[in-house]
């Protein structure tokens, strides 16, 4: 569970990244609007401090907030993108735009792959609840985790 964890957040991380390299391709090689731009550099450079760290103490609420300011980043990301007729102005922005849609969709697969060893975990932490309360050592305080999707 942790590694699938580790995965997608490495994949958001990424997907961030590739947002930052689109910006500062765009902003190097086509005309632009500057407050737009910089807008979309302030959703950009305030997105990672809305996101959940902790899969033990994750919560509907922060994936919510982190939700819709990646959603709100990634629309004014399209507009910004199309706005400034980058596929013609830009060589790479193509392929940036491209892979940052394919993150996004791996982004989501991962949660899914994610939410399953959650649910098999979970199910185990509840069907072991009485011997896990007899153990003394970390593995007593072991609670179900939260779910990307709901149940």
């Amino acid at each position: 569970m942790q590694i699938s964890w580790s995965t997608l957040i490495e994949s958001d991380n990424l997907k961030i990244q590739q947002i930052k390299d689109l910006l500062k391709n765009i902003s190097q090689s086509c005309k632009y609007d500057k407050t737009l731009y910089t807008q979309l550099i302030n959703q950009e450079e305030t997105l990672l401090s809305k996101r959940y760290t902790d899969p033990d103490s994750l919560t509907n609420d922060q994936i919510d907030f982190y939700d819709s300011a990646t959603d709100s980043l990634l629309t004014d990301l399209t507009l910004f993108y199309e706005k400034t007729h980058a596929t013609t102005c830009c060589v790479s922005c193509d392929s940036l735009e491209k892979r940052i849609d394919s993150l996004t969709n791996e982004v989501a697969i991962l949660r899914r792959k994610y939410d399953n060893y959650t649910e098999e975990y979970n199910a185990l932490i509840i069907q072991q609840k009485e011997a896990l309360s007899t153990i003394k050592s970390e593995y007593k305080n072991l609670k179900p985790r939260q779910l990307f999707s709901p149940m």
